[in-house]
């Protein structure tokens, strides 16, 4: 998701939804059939390291979107669950331990149809 959106990974976007895809039909083709969940990327507080707010909001997610439409599969909303909770991302890209927990929450629920 968001380390995707550095330029030197991005300028392969076109890439992204036909890779997460395969990535799917891999998963879905086991034997066990798991039950398969797509997640939204964290919000961006700062652009960094290339990685921006922009491209997550208007690359990722539209594409993480689209393809759970087309797949008919649920979406884990990682960026809903931590907007407006900046003080979570001490270096404005990556969650600490209490933005990870609020993550961690977010898929036990939906795992566990909470």
């Amino acid at each position: 998701g968001t380390n995707d959106t550095k330029p030197q990974n991005w300028k392969h976007a076109e890439e992204y939804t036909t890779d997460y895809e395969a990535m799917i039909d891999h998963f879905a083709a086991l034997p066990a059939k798991p039950k398969i969940w797509l997640c939204s990327p964290a919000p961006v507080y700062q652009t960094r390291w290339g990685i921006s707010e922009k491209s997550v909001v208007e690359g990722v997610i539209p594409k993480v979107q689209a393809l759970a439409r087309r797949k008919g599969l649920p979406v884990i909303d990682l960026y809903a669950v931590l907007s407006d909770k900046p003080e979570m991302f001490p270096d404005k890209i990556h969650p600490n331990a209490a933005g990870a927990k609020l993550m961690a929450e977010a898929v036990e629920a939906a795992i566990l149809g909470k």
